[in-house]
């Protein structure tokens, strides 16, 4: 088995299962601090799976070019594939950038949610209640 259809039948597993988990959310339960904790860190996990994913396209993309004359526009005679091609491989390049953003994005809400712990005790057991 060639490991194309494998990273198709992944990468559409995981989008199923990501948006599945937005969804399944509960936005009427405010998660604690720790689990706000551990959902940064996934969201650093995530990013981080989707920079590696965008480069491997990026890769698969750019093989495309030393064949060029196998690849052809559907729907539109009058456009160079190669400059299609070459299209595609710099929107690659943009997503890859726009996923580094969101994975420091991901990293700096992780830091700065590290940096809290919830109190044990209540506002009103501390008297400001």
């Amino acid at each position: 088995m060639s490991a194309e259809p494998l990273i198709d039948r992944r990468l559409a597993a995981a989008a199923r299962e990501l948006n599945h988990a937005a969804r399944a959310t509960d936005t009427a339960t405010t998660p604690g601090i720790d689990q706000l904790r551990e959902n940064g860190w996934q969201l650093i996990q995530c990013a981080e799976a989707l920079v590696e994913m965008s480069l491997r396209l990026a890769e698969h993309t750019s093989a495309h070019a030393d064949h060029i004359e196998r690849i052809r526009e559907l729907g539109r005679a009058e456009n160079n594939p190669a400059q299609v091609l070459g299209r595609a491989t710099r929107e690659l390049t943009n997503l890859r950038q726009a996923l580094e953003h969101a994975q420091t994005a991901a990293r700096d809400y992780y830091t700065a949610i590290s940096r809290l712990a919830e109190s044990a005790a209540t506002p009103e057991e501390q008297g400001g209640g």
